[in-house]
């Protein structure tokens, strides 16, 4: 029983384990990053690719590869190449999860939050995409209530603004009703010390001194 057990699990892996082959270029260019020749490990992959095109372990590498010579978009179309691949598959979870990584590197939160979340869809114990999740989702979440504050205190000024506006407004008007009320009582008063219309003006006695 015990035989069958190992057989049943066990055999698989090990024959996995004999029957892969990893080309000497390849070996090359794992020391060629161990180097950090990222440009010449590149070429080496560019050179093998018609033959291991097929094989996920050397898509997923050639992305590694991009990642770490910082061109982030080539990385992700390398991970999605070996979403697809039939030979020597790596975890999908392990690929969601460095797209993701991609998609923050290039400031696409909305696409890191979803390949995190496939990830963890694979595998709920990938502690990494949980926490980079997490982080991303907090800071999302502060952005937002960041930008929501700028939002008020950008409408509170304008009302502030407004009604800065509207009391100088008020203010000018009330001078120039002041104004016209001075006008109208000095007008008024004129009006009354002045004869009336028709009406002659008064001779008094005229003294004559001769």
């Amino acid at each position: 029983m015990k035989h069958k057990f190992f057989l049943i699990f066990f055999l698989p892996i090990l024959l996995s384990a004999m029957f892969y082959y990893e080309p000497k270029d390849l070996k090359l260019s794992r020391l060629e990053v161990k180097n950090s020749k990222y440009d010449e490990a590149l070429k080496i992959y560019e050179k093998l690719s018609k033959n291991y095109s097929q094989r996920g372990d050397f898509q997923y590498n050639w992305a590694n590869i991009y990642m770490k010579n910082q061109k982030y978009k080539e990385a992700v179309d390398h991970y999605r190449l070996s979403l697809s691949s039939t030979k020597y598959n790596i975890k999908k979870d392990k690929i969601y999860y460095n797209m993701g990584v991609m998609f923050e590197k290039n400031k696409k939160a909305t696409e890191a939050v979803a390949m995190y979340k496939a990830a963890l869809l694979k595998n709920p114990h990938n502690l990494e995409a949980k926490h980079n999740l997490e982080l991303l989702l907090r800071h999302s979440k502060k952005g937002k209530n960041n930008k929501k504050s700028k939002k008020n205190k950008q409408n509170n000024s304008k009302q502030a603004e407004k009604k800065k506006e509207q009391q100088k407004k008020e203010k000018k008007d009330n001078k120039e009703k002041e104004k016209q009320m001075i006008m109208k009582a000095i007008q008024n008063k004129k009006e009354k010390f002045l004869p009336m219309k028709n009406q002659k003006a008064r001779v008094g006695n005229v003294e004559k001194d001769w």
